[in-house]
């Protein structure tokens, strides 16, 4: 096994304090977005040897993981974004190739030929829009808001129809429609609050911009630590605040329509978005068989697995699931076996490749484990 050392991205939504706090380092005034603990080739973590020395995790693999796991921080809304299923990805990956632009680019969308399913577990309370309201449910906010014409369209069932109405229309409606929902905020501060300030906040961040108005189509809600929810493809969502883990599939594919300093693309996003109610149900880990210390959070298809492990003194000697990387949240975390022994503070992390020998951990501390969906135990 090996201690990681993993880069930090400084995108503009990210907290200046929450991951140094956690990481237990000095803020140096740049917002700490994620820190990323996988191979993947744009960022991919450093495995340290024995001897100090460290190695790209992507070539001490000899390739790239499955699944990419991370620590992140909301100071402000991300943007409003889903993520194309596999096809989806291998044709916009395709055609991107072959129009030549380079993958580094701001303009560019699909940075890898990858789909992006990914759950997100709340460390602390995390506030979310992901997926959206069954059409009355969402004419019902609106209405509050004071846009009774729109909220008619949605009772009678056209989301799509206002969707799309409000994201291609013309930059002097668009605007029209953003000041009216910011001017229907404090009316229907008293029946929806938290939509309301949402609507304030995201309107100050970046005025003008119509995503504003479709965050009234989504489901919002607020995770509690330890709670979590998976974005399947084509479903539009965005993270407001709050630190979490999160993991996905080994990809940065990203098509955003809004509330974002980056580049919006509305043609890809027509062609990946499914615009259909979708519950927001937040989900909780639960062990795989009897006494098994590890739960495990559901995810579906994904091809990833991500279990959570509360350690107290006595060893956990965990069946080995492949390639693995371990993070530490809370406590402290010591991993043993008979090659060497790692000890992981808060936000420390280790990776344990399929061929190692096995291990076990002891804490007290609350440890995660990612690995990929579907692998036998190593050696079986």
């Amino acid at each position: 096994m090996y201690e990681l050392a993993n880069p930090a991205q400084h995108y503009d939504w990210g907290s200046t304090t929450a991951l140094p706090t956690l990481l237990g380092v000095p803020a140096d005034g740049r917002p700490v977005a994620e820190i990323w603990m996988g191979a993947h080739p744009t960022a991919p973590s450093s495995a340290v040897l024995d001897d100090g020395r460290s190695v790209p995790l992507d070539v001490l693999v000899a390739g790239e993981l499955p699944f990419l796991l991370k620590l992140l921080a909301a100071d402000r809304p991300l943007s409003l974004q889903a993520h194309p299923d596999a096809s989806q990805a291998r044709r916009g990956f395709a055609a991107e190739e072959a129009s030549g632009v380079p993958r580094g680019a701001a303009t560019r969308t699909y940075r890898d030929p990858n789909p992006k399913p990914e759950l997100l577990v709340a460390l602390t309370p995390f506030e979310v829009l992901s997926g959206f309201r069954a059409p009355a449910a969402a004419a019902e906010v609106v209405a509050a808001f004071g846009l009774a014409g729109v909220a008619g369209r949605l009772a009678a069932g056209d989301l799509a129809g206002v969707l799309w109405d409000w994201w291609e229309t013309d930059g002097g409606a668009r605007a029209a429609v953003v000041d009216a929902v910011v001017a229907g905020a404090g009316p229907a501060a008293a029946r929806f609050p938290g939509e309301a300030a949402l609507v304030l906040r995201a309107a100050a961040l970046h005025p003008g911009d119509v995503g504003v108005a479709i965050t009234l189509l989504l489901n919002r809600a607020v995770l509690r630590p330890g709670e979590a929810i998976f974005a399947a493809a084509g479903r539009l969502h965005a993270y407001v605040s709050g630190t979490g883990v999160e993991i996905m599939a080994n990809s940065d594919n990203v098509v955003r329509g809004g509330l974002t300093s980056k580049p919006v693309d509305l043609t890809e996003l027509r062609r990946i978005l499914r615009v259909e109610a979708e519950p927001l149900v937040p989900v909780v880990p639960a062990p795989e068989g009897p006494g098994d210390p590890e739960a495990v959070y559901p995810s579906g298809p994904a091809p990833f697995r991500l279990g959570r492990v509360d350690l107290g003194a006595e060893p956990w000697a965990p069946r080995r699931l492949g390639d693995e990387v371990l993070l530490c949240t809370e406590g402290s975390v010591t991993l043993r076996s008979v090659e060497r022994t790692v000890r992981l503070p808060p936000g420390g992390s280790a990776f344990v490749p399929a061929a190692g020998p096995p291990y076990v951990a002891e804490g007290p501390g609350v440890l995660f484990r990612a690995s990929a969906r579907g692998v036998e135990e190593a050696g079986a």
